[in-house]
């Protein structure tokens, strides 16, 4: 079985829910208690993955959470450096959230230039509580950005809270992964060919 490691960057405006996305597919229980996260936190999981036309491949995720406040744009910078794709996650029932994503988006093409991205809409359990932004709307935004990047970018949504989505969350951008390499690898071939 082939084994490949990735480096994903969790990113989005604090309290969006980044961290219980990730340590609800680290297996950890959803915790009401809130902590920000300081800087960086690093976390590791393995997963086998069955994919049409590739067969069983092991992803080694290196997921690193980045913490939502601006204060730590500098330590970002650095922890950015050497990602693979990211996952984009604004809260459904926080309109501002959503709007920060141009911010994000740009920091993530910054620093990592254009590389898969799954977007992800999260807090889905409190539709029935409170007025939350319509599944269309993340929808069109994703639309719009795989337009503007040239890649397909998935639209999401998740409640980490009761696991909906989450393992399909990483699962999504690990096939996101794949497609862009065979893309590239694509593009490669026939640049090539191309100058002989």
């Amino acid at each position: 079985m082939r084994g490949i490691r990735f480096k994903v960057v969790v990113i989005g405006d604090s309290g969006v829910g980044k961290t219980t996305i990730v340590k609800r597919f680290l297996g950890e229980p959803f915790s009401e208690i809130y902590i920000k996260t300081l800087g960086v936190d690093f976390y590791s999981k393995s997963e086998i993955y069955n994919f049409k036309g590739v067969g069983k491949v092991k992803i080694f995720w290196d997921i690193h959470d980045f913490g939502g406040q601006p204060t730590f744009s500098s330590i970002r910078r650095l922890a950015y450096f050497g990602a693979h794709a990211g996952i984009v996650v604004f809260d459904v029932s926080n309109v501002q959230s959503f709007k920060n994503l141009k911010y994000w988006l740009e920091e993530f093409v910054t620093f990592c230039g254009v590389r898969p991205i799954l977007l992800v809409g999260n807090k889905i359990d409190l539709r029935e509580k409170v007025i939350t932004l319509s599944p269309k709307v993340g929808e069109k935004f994703a639309s719009m950005l795989s337009e503007s990047f040239g890649i397909e970018v998935p639209y999401l949504e998740t409640s980490a809270k009761l696991g909906i989505n989450v393992n399909k969350a990483f699962k999504t951008l690990a096939q996101s992964l794949f497609r862009f390499r065979v893309t590239k690898e694509l593009i490669l071939q026939e640049a090539r060919a191309n100058q002989s």
